[in-house]
């Protein structure tokens, strides 16, 4: 009895811990070339470029990276000038469709919901009492 139940506890923890991935993947329209996406995951926090992942981008425009996440992190995307923040949770997935900009144009999967309000919330924009106001 008591090696089934430490098989059984064994199973469990493992069927736990592969779930603790946050699957991102999506496409960038009108793509010419190879190119590639940037991930930057803070050990704590903090944007440091030694945190930089790089998720290259296929030439059909597709991209796919699956992150070990066992809580949920706050992670820096960035393509070419366009840079925002996703919110990454165990056992979770978006799917991201971009422009060739950089702009994001539709978010799908069980993430989509509360990465776009941080889209939304244009994080990483430039607060209007920092803008120049000579432009």
């Amino acid at each position: 009895m008591k090696n089934i139940t430490i098989t059984f506890a064994v199973i469990l923890l493992t069927a736990l811990e592969s779930t603790a991935q946050f699957k991102l993947s999506g496409r960038i329209q009108n793509i010419k070339g190879q190119d590639s996406i940037v991930l930057n995951i803070p050990f704590i926090y903090g944007f440091y470029p030694e945190n930089d992942i790089k998720i290259p981008v296929k030439t059909g425009g597709s991209f796919s990276y699956t992150a070990d996440v066992k809580e949920q992190r706050f992670v820096s995307f960035q393509y070419k000038s366009s840079s925002f923040t996703l919110l990454l949770r165990p056992g979770k997935a978006l799917s991201l469709t971009l422009d060739s900009a950089g702009k994001v144009i539709h978010m799908t999967g069980n993430a989509a919901a509360e990465n776009q309000g941080l889209y939304d919330a244009r994080l990483n924009e430039v607060p209007l009492f920092f803008k120049d106001e000579n432009k």
